[in-house]
This record gives structure tokens, sequence and C-alpha cells, in this order.
């Protein structure tokens, strides 16, 4: 079936500009906003994705977005573009972390980008999850969120 989704080849759209970081950047201020109301701590998370310079023929077939969602039946991301958007989107995330003193897992530099830990472009195997929830787990012990998170 996927072989035949679209029946010519979609035009690649190569660009560094993505119209949804800005609201982005805003959707995510305003829930660190609205949770400081309550005192609640967040941690906000990067996207690890399977997408690299190196990519090889074999990681290209996996990934789905680029190659079945993302901009329509005529278009497509060019690589470049899905790895630009990926790595801006994650820049984002560690810029309204810095800038509003959230915590940061940034899981992107954590997981490595391989066929091994992820299915397609952004989704895990078992060893992926494994990894991101020891990840996660470890952060939560060594800084100490959880525990200040119960006491509220």
């Amino acid at each position: 079936v996927k072989s035949t989704w679209n029946s010519k080849p979609r035009d690649s759209v190569v660009s560094v500009e993505f119209a949804g970081l800005e609201p982005f950047k805003r959707n995510l201020r305003t829930i660190i906003d609205l949770t400081k109301i309550d005192s609640i701590p967040v941690i906000l998370m990067t996207q690890p994705y399977l997408t690299k310079a190196t990519t090889t023929p074999e990681e290209l077939e996996r990934l789905e977005m680029l190659n079945f969602e993302a901009v329509g039946p005529e278009k497509r991301w060019a690589l470049s573009t899905a790895m630009e958007g990926h790595r801006q989107y994650n820049e984002a995330i560690r810029h309204v972390a810095w800038e509003t003193g959230a915590h940061l897992i940034d899981l992107e530099s954590m997981v490595p980008k391989t066929l091994e830990y992820f299915v397609d472009d952004v989704h895990y195997t078992t060893l992926g999850y494994d990894l991101v929830g020891d990840s996660v787990a470890h952060y939560l012990h060594q800084s100490g969120v959880l525990e200040m998170a119960l006491r509220k």
C-alpha cells in the first residue's frame, strides 16, 4: 500500500524556515507560565530523531514522515529540511528551558541515530524506549525534581 500512496514522485521542499517554530515556543512558554502558578516543576525534553548527514539507504526507507507524510500529496521535505527542522525545534526547546528555568533532558543527544534505536523518523525500538526511560528515570532521581513535585 505504501508504494502506491502517491501516483507520481513528489517534489522535494528545501527550506530552513519553519512557520510553526514561533507558535511552538510561545506554547511552551505558556504551559510553563501556567505550571508556575501552582509551583509545578516543568521538565522539557528534546526529541531524538533518526536523520543525520550519513543516513543510510536502509534508514531512508524507514523515514515515514519524510516519505509518506510531511508536506502533502505533491510535495515532501528534502532530507536536509527534515534534519534542519528537527535541529531548530530541539534548539527552541533548549532555549525555552534556559530562558524559563525549566528542567531539560536532552534526549536528542543521548539516543544514537541508528535502526537499533529507531523504527522510523522519531519512534523507538524497544532498545530506544529502554534508553529513553532509563535517561528520564536517571534525571528524575539525580535532579530531585520528583521529590520536589511530591512535596507540593
